[in-house]
C-alpha cells in the first residue's frame, strides 16, 4: 500500500498492484457503476441510491477525535528536539474515523477552521462501500472506519533513507474491518499525508482493539511497535496479542502469541493492551491485557528477574505471556474482562526504597454486542498485586461495602483486593483512574427504558492499595442517600452510558460525559492531596 490515489470518478480504472481497476475493488463490473459509487461517497446524489438528506459526513459513532498540533513528546534526544523545532508551527488537525467508509482529517485553527482537509478510505474498505448505497440502509446500519485513531512521533525508516523521527496515525475498524493502516501525517497536508501499509492477519479478525505503539531495544537498536489485540470474528476464535512493526506494518518476530479459546463455541478477545515502562529509560518494559475468559496477561520484554532488576531487553524469541490472575467463570457467574486494565506502582513493604511493584486493577463485564444487554451475571472490579501472579480470588480481601475493612488496613499485608457489583446486570463500563490515593471506576446498568438513555452510571472509588471506603468522602456532601455516616464508595452519576473518566488537574473535577448528551464535572478532594500540572501542553480552545 504505498501508492496513494485520489478517490475521484477520472480514476475508476487505475489499477492496484495486482491489475485490480478500482472500479472491480468497489465490487462493480464496470466502471459508469463505480464512478455512481464515488460520486455518491463524495456527498452527490444518485439516481436510485440511498437519500443522504444533504449529510457528507458519515456517522461518528465509536472513534474519539484526536487532536494533533505540533510534536509534544518528550524524548531525551537531540534528534527529536530537532524534530520538534523543524515541526513546531505545523498545523493543528482533527482526526477522526466515521462509518462513511473514511478516516477524515480537518483544520482546528482560521482562517479554516473546520474545514474538511482530506479523507482516506482504506483498501480492505473499497468493497464496502456500495453497501451505503443501499435504499435499505437506515434500517441496517454498517460500520466502517469505527476506530479512535492513535498519532504518536516514532523512529522508523520508511522509504530506506534512513530513520527519522516522523509521526504515525495508526487507524483501525473495529466492527467495521479486518485491519489496521497506517499513514504519515509528519506533514497533514492533503499532498504530504500518505499512507504507510495495511496489516490484517486471518487471526486478527476484527480490529477493535486500540494499539500501544511502544519503542523496544531489539538487535541493539531502536523498534517502534503498535501491541494490539485480536477483536471478533477472527479464524479459529482464540485470543492474540500482536506486536505490528511499525517500520514494515508486519507482524515482528513470528507473532502473535496464542492465548488460547474461551470454549469450543465462543469467541475469545483480547482487551486493549496497556503498556509500562517501569524504570523509565522510555523502553517498555511488559504489557498487559484481559481477555474475555476473564484471564489477565502480562508480556514481559525486559529482564525483571533479580535485585535489583536490570531491566535488559530480552530476546523476542523468548516472550512468553504469563497468565496474572482468572476471574470466576462458569455457570452463571463468568466474568469477561473488556476493557484496559489499569496500573499504579506500590511499595513492597516500609523498607522499599525503588517502589517499582505494580497494582493491576480491572473491572469486569462486557456491554460490547446487543446479547450483552441482558446479562446479569455478577461482575466485579479487582486490585492485584503483581509480585502475586497466580493469586486465586479467596487469597484477596473483599472491599465491596464500606463495612469490610479493618480499623487500620495494612497496605502491605495484602495480595489484592476486590468489589463485587450487587445490582443485577451491573457492569464495569470504564478503564480505571488511579489518582491521589484512590482508583476510580465506573459502572453500568442497562435498562429498557427509552426514556432513561439505556440504563443507569455509577461512580465507585477506593483506596488504591488497601481497597478500603476512605473514612471521609471525597465528593464534599455525598449525594449518594445511602450515604449516612461513613461514605459508602460510591455515588450516582445518572442515566446514560459513561465509558471514561476525566482528571482536570486545574480545577480538581472528575469529567464524565454520558450518552444523554451531559458532561458532569464532579469535584473531588483526594486524600493525598491535589494534582498539579509539573508539564503541560495545549491540546485544544
Amino acid at each position: 500500500m504505498d501508492l496513494k490515489v485520489p478517490f475521484t470518478e477520472d480514476n475508476v480504472g487505475m489499477t492496484d498492484v495486482e491489475g485490480n481497476p478500482l472500479f472491480k475493488l468497489l465490487g462493480t463490473e464496470d466502471s459508469q457503476a463505480g464512478k455512481d459509487i464515488i460520486r455518491f461517497v463524495r456527498g452527490a446524489a444518485v439516481d436510485g441510491f440511498r437519500d443522504q438528506a444533504g449529510y457528507k459526513l458519515g456517522d461518528i459513532v465509536h472513534s474519539t477525535p484526536a487532536v494533533v498540533g505540533p510534536p509534544d513528546g518528550y524524548f531525551i534526544d537531540p534528534s527529536y528536539i530537532q524534530f520538534r523545532r523543524n515541526h513546531r508551527d505545523r498545523e493543528r488537525m482533527v482526526y477522526v474515523g466515521a462509518n462513511d467508509g473514511m478516516l477524515h482529517a480537518f483544520y482546528v485553527d482560521t482562517p479554516h477552521g473546520g474545514v474538511e482537509a482530506w479523507g482516506f478510505i482504506p483498501n480492505n474498505l473499497l468493497g464496502k462501500l456500495k453497501d451505503l448505497t443501499s435504499t435499505e440502509y437506515n434500517s441496517c446500519h454498517k460500520y466502517f472506519v469505527d476506530l479512535s485513531p492513535k498519532v504518536a512521533d516514532v523512529f522508523v525508516d520508511l522509504d530506506g533513507s534512513g530513520k527519522q523521527w516522523r509521526t504515525l496515525l495508526i487507524g483501525g475498524e473495529r466492527e467495521g474491518g479486518k485491519a489496521y493502516f497506517a499513514l504519515d501525517v509528519t506533514d497533514p497536508s492533503p499532498d504530504q499525508s500518505t499512507p504507510i501499509w495495511e496489516f490484517s492477519d486471518s487471526r486478527l479478525g476484527e480490529s477493535w482493539s486500540f494499539p500501544a505503539v511502544e519503542r523496544i531495544r531489539f538487535n541493539g537498536e531502536d523498534t517502534w511497535l503498535a501491541f494490539a489485540g485480536n477483536g471478533f470474528r477472527n479464524e479459529d476464535g482464540k485470543a492474540y496479542l500482536f506486536a505490528i512493526d511499525l517500520e514494515s506494518g508486519e507482524n515482528f518476530a513470528d507473532m502473535p502469541f496464542d492465548l488460547g479459546p474461551l470454549s469450543p463455541s465462543t469467541q475469545n478477545m483480547l482487551a486493549n493492551p496497556i503498556a509500562v515502562d517501569i524504570n523509565g529509560d522510555d523502553y517498555a518494559d511488559s504489557v498487559f491485557a484481559g481477555d474475555l475468559e476473564g484471564r489477565v496477561w502480562r508480556l514481559n520484554i525486559t529482564d525483571q528477574k533479580g535485585d535489583p532488576r536490570t531491566f535488559d531487553p530480552l530476546d523476542p524469541a523468548s516472550w512468553q505471556p504469563e497468565e496474572v490472575f482468572q476471574t470466576r467463570s462458569g455457570g452463571g457467574d463468568h466474568q469477561p474482562i473488556s476493557l484496559p486494565v489499569g496500573l499504579s506502582f506500590y511499595c513492597s513493604g516500609p523498607t522499599d526504597q525503588t517502589c517499582q511493584n505494580l497494582m493491576i486493577y480491572f473491572g469486569t463485564g462486557r456491554f460490547l454486542t446487543t446479547e450483552d444487554k441482558t446479562d446479569e451475571s455478577p461482575q466485579a472490579f479487582y486490585a492485584i498485586k503483581d509480585e502475586f501472579i497466580g493469586v486465586t480470588r479467596a487469597e484477596l480481601k473483599d472491599r465491596t461495602s464500606s463495612e469490610m475493612c479493618e480499623e487500620v488496613p495494612d497496605p502491605y499485608g495484602i495480595k489484592g483486593w476486590y468489589v463485587d457489583l450487587t445490582e443485577p446486570g451491573e457492569r464495569v463500563s470504564s478503564p480505571p483512574l488511579v489518582l491521589g490515593g484512590l482508583v476510580f471506576f465506573l459502572t453500568f446498568i442497562p435498562d429498557d427504558d427509552p426514556c432513561n438513555a439505556g440504563g443507569t452510571t455509577y461512580l465507585y472509588y477506593r483506596e488504591f492499595d488497601t481497597g478500603c471506603v476512605p473514612d471521609t468522602t471525597v465528593f464534599g456532601e455525598d449525594p449518594d442517600p445511602e450515604g449516612e455516616g461513613r461514605p459508602v464508595g460510591k455515588i450516582l452519576i445518572g442515566p446514560g452510558f459513561a465509558p471514561e473518566i476525566v482528571f482536570c488537574a486545574l480545577t480538581q473535577d472528575l469529567l464524565i460525559q454520558t450518552s444523554d448528551t451531559k458532561i458532569h464535572s464532579i469535584r473531588v478532594t483526594l486524600p493525598r492531596g491535589g494534582i498539579e500540572n509539573y508539564a503541560w501542553r495545549e491540546v485544544f480552545h
